[in-house]
């Protein structure tokens, strides 16, 4: 493509984006709406009813998901005991779930914003995720114990053995997960 077609292409796909973002808003905007009109809160009887489900489902997730370290099976788990809480704010969070939402809230944060707020399903807050998504301290250059891990893995990797493989590129994300989990 030369340089006039990649700009007219650039146009179009501009353009369709801001019809799916406005579309989405559109979406969102008759969601709530209808949440407000039709929706309501539980009673303590339907509450009740709800959480006799989770029970009674139990087993039907155990044999659809054996594996107990499956991310549906932990969803469900954490889910579960998350309606058994008097106080939410003690819930903790499985790592999976937390990676999870993570992945969920970078791809889209009002998606997960809406999906949250919903109150369909409990997911962590946003402090919960920014705890866990910002461990290093935000500043401007090159952190000196990233480097010093960078020149170790290199050395461990034999690129300074031959200068061909010295030649490397350095992809720099701006999230680092915290790892170690109080679980």
């Amino acid at each position: 493509m030369n340089k006039e077609e990649l700009i007219n292409k650039v146009g179009v796909l501009k353009e369709r984006s801001v019809q799916l973002n406005n579309e989405n808003n559109k979406l969102r905007k008759a969601l709530f709406e209808s949440l407000k009109t039709k929706g309501h809160k539980l009673n303590q009887i339907n509450n009740q009813e709800l959480l006799d489900l989770f029970a009674n489902c139990q087993s039907d997730v155990e044999n659809s998901f054996p594996d107990v370290n499956s991310l549906q099976r932990v969803f469900w788990e954490q889910q579960r005991y998350y309606t058994s809480l008097s106080s939410k704010n003690n819930m903790h969070w499985h790592p999976m779930i937390i990676k999870w939402c993570l992945y969920m809230r970078n791809k889209s944060r009002k998606a997960y914003d809406a999906l949250r707020n919903t109150g369909f399903i409990a997911l962590p807050s946003t402090r919960t995720l920014f705890d866990y998504s910002h461990i290093l301290p935000s500043k401007t250059g090159f952190e000196d114990s990233i480097l010093e891990h960078l020149i170790k893995e290199a050395q461990e990797l034999g690129m300074y053995s031959e200068p061909h493989k010295s030649f490397v590129g350095i992809f720099q994300d701006e999230v680092k997960v915290s790892q170690g989990f109080d679980w």
